[in-house]
């Protein structure tokens, strides 16, 4: 999750996930300006709500995806209301052909409306976006420290180092510190992101991109006009006439920047785009894997070998590494493969699952379908009641608990009523009793676990390990 002190919020319904996912790498692509979204959905009740009011407080513009099923989503109205309170510039954007309710309309129609699929009025709002943020940077007096506890929300990934702003500052310079909020490498750039493969890219005050290693030293010269971070060994760059393509970690260009658009490796390959605005894929070596053919806003990335796309009538399916479709164009909706099944939702608005033949291995049944993670998934049937099943279609439990989060080596974390966590396991048998004000997922056989102001790990017999 990127901690920059200013960025666009984009709020939408978990349903249009992949689309809205499509339409952040375009306008990434496009405008060089930082987009925040919730890309893992709400796992920690109070505790994420928190995250998501720093986020758009830390915006100063809003992008609403509007779809039906944002149109009717409790969680983004949530979000639209308080920017709106907040008297941030909101967009409207209109992902899909939808008649608005008369409430929406009443208290947002004289908003920006953008219809997303009309080249024209897409083309407007990334130029607006563009003259917004240079007006804000120009504007901008409003700095933001993250203080202990915030970084350890942000600390899911437990990544060594987190990134921070100095507050006091005008320019906000940047830095990064470890999970118990210690400044390890000074707040010294411009802007910063994540670490990977051992390096994080940075930007100095000449607006130019270099990387640093955890130490701190640049290894990696300050030269490029955008970098982002490492993936799979590669990390995306973008050359000062605009043209995208790869640097590994030597800094060496292994991908010339000849495309009008990139996105990071996944699997071996890459999506990028050409100047007619179409997407394709390219692998390791700079080669076209598949040709650009899809509509920009219709593509996602490969997970276990298969991608999930959207033809012109936003009808979706899957294609394979060669650019066949494999799964045919017929779904209202679709996810990403997860442990070989991925949630597809029909013209009825409801969601099962589909292997990797396309088969329905799991009826279109539910309200709402999770992904599978360590043999489970968390679904909504239609009558409100929520669930655990498995991926044989077995019902394991009904779950009782305020919030709870995915399956980790066999145990899931939960809220209770008292708005402290704790972790059952998959007969929804509690284990670990609810007891800390914040946890986390297990991972290596440990989770971190925070009471009284400090964070310490635990095993899965809830035992400190420190």
């Amino acid at each position: 999750m990127s901690n920059d002190d200013r960025h666009i919020f984009i709020s939408y319904s978990r349903k249009d996930i992949m689309k809205v996912r499509a339409i952040k790498l375009e306008l990434e692509q496009n405008t060089n300006v930082r987009y925040w979204m919730d890309l893992d959905g709400i796992e920690s009740g109070e505790q994420f709500k928190q995250v998501i009011i720093s986020a758009i407080n830390r915006s100063d513009t809003v992008l609403f995806m509007l779809s039906e099923s944002s149109m009717h989503s409790e969680w983004a109205l949530d979000e639209l209301d308080f920017a709106k309170q907040k008297k941030k510039r909101l967009v409207i954007v209109h992902i899909e052909e939808v008649q608005m309710t008369d409430e929406f309309y009443f208290t947002y129609h004289k908003y920006d409306q953008i219809e997303w699929n009309n080249f024209h009025q897409r083309e407007k709002l990334k130029k607006d976006i563009k003259q917004w943020t240079e007006q804000n940077s120009l504007n901008a007096t409003e700095h933001y420290l993250l203080d202990s506890s915030e970084l350890l929300i942000l600390a899911k990934a437990k990544r060594k180092l987190h990134l921070v702003s100095k507050d006091g500052r005008k320019n906000g310079f940047k830095g990064f510190v470890n999970y118990l909020g210690e400044i390890v490498i000074p707040c010294q750039w411009k802007e910063a992101g994540i670490f990977s493969n051992g390096l994080a890219p940075v930007k100095k005050l000449n607006g130019k991109w270099g990387f640093i290693d955890m130490e701190g030293s640049l290894v990696i010269e300050c030269k490029w006009r955008y970098a982002d971070y490492f993936c799979e060994g590669l990390a995306r760059v973008q050359e000062k006439n605009g043209g995208w393509g790869f640097i590994d970690t030597s800094g060496n260009l292994i991908i010339p920047c000849q495309w009008h658009g990139a996105y990071n490796f996944s699997e071996g390959l890459a999506p990028v785009y050409d100047e007619r605005g179409k997407l394709g894929y390219i692998k390791k070596t700079g080669e076209l894997a598949i040709p650009c053919q899809w509509q920009s806003y219709f593509i996602g990335a490969f997970n276990e070998g298969l991608c999930c796309v959207g033809d012109i009538h936003d009808k979706w399916g899957y294609i394979d590494k060669t650019g066949q479709i494999v799964i045919p164009m017929k779904w209202h909706s679709a996810g990403e493969f997860v442990e070989g099944l991925a949630p597809v939702e029909d013209f009825n608005g409801k969601w099962g699952y589909v292997d990797k033949t396309g088969r329905l291995s799991i009826p279109c049944q539910f309200r709402e379908a999770g992904d599978f993670q360590d043999g489970c998934a968390c679904v909504q049937w239609e009558n409100g009641l929520i669930g655990v099943i498995d991926n044989n279609r077995r019902f394991l439990f009904e779950s009782k608990w305020k919030n709870m989060s995915y399956f980790s080596e066999g145990l899931c974390m939960v809220l209770d009523e008292n708005g402290l966590f704790g972790y059952i396991d998959k007969n929804g048998q509690i284990i670990i009793p609810c007891q800390w004000k914040e946890a986390e997922g297990f991972e290596d056989g440990t989770a971190w676990v925070k009471n009284n102001g400090k964070w310490r790990l635990i095993n899965k017999e809830g035992v400190y390990v420190e």
